[in-house]
């Protein structure tokens, strides 16, 4: 399944990361890059626990040795399959997307590798299916969330960093946890 894969794919990064030689610091400076996540949902309506895989793409500037901002969209493709419960359920909220902007402080660990803290705002569009709404798609509804994470950044090149990131949406109660890289321009 997605979970399988993206845990494998997560085992393998997190090898290759410990593998490789540190280097020096990131410089400042603007940077993009994508994230490969495992999503999940605490639920809320009749619905349980969900998981699924989410998809990003990250842009920022690196301020300092110590901090960053960055702008970042992820898409959730509807991980949690509202469609499926349909009819077994009465209700169900199903987040599709979310973009955030964040602080980031990087506390350097050694040569090469950091620590990373965010708190930020996001955005974050769910809609909302209802048995009892014709056709079932109830109203969709965007809100303002809060966005904390923490995670291991390592330079593998002088432009190129990997890191490993837990985050998580303080109000939907969605959890990233995932793998990504930034190129620094």
């Amino acid at each position: 399944t997605l979970n399988r894969l993206t845990s494998a794919c997560a085992a393998a990064m997190c090898a290759a990361i410990f593998a490789m030689p540190a280097s020096a610091a990131t410089d400042e400076g603007v940077f993009v890059g994508a994230t490969l996540s495992s999503a999940r949902n605490k639920g809320s309506g009749d619905q349980g626990s969900s998981v699924g895989t989410a998809v990003g793409v990250v842009g920022g500037y690196r301020f300092s040795s110590g901090w960053s901002a960055e702008l970042s969209h992820v898409d959730m493709g509807g991980f949690l399959p509202c469609f499926q419960l349909f009819g077994k359920v009465n209700h169900c909220e199903d987040v599709q997307r979310t973009t955030s902007v964040s602080g980031v402080y990087h506390a350097n660990i050694q040569t090469g590798w950091e620590a990373l803290f965010r708190a930020g705002l996001a955005r974050t569009h769910t809609d909302v299916y209802d048995k009892n709404v014709q056709n079932g798609l109830g109203q969709s509804r965007n809100q303002t969330d809060g966005l904390l994470g923490i995670g291991l950044e390592h330079q593998v090149s002088r432009s190129t960093t990997v890191r490993a990131e837990f985050q998580t949406l303080t109000k939907t109660k969605v959890k990233l946890i995932g793998i990504g890289f930034n190129w620094h321009l």
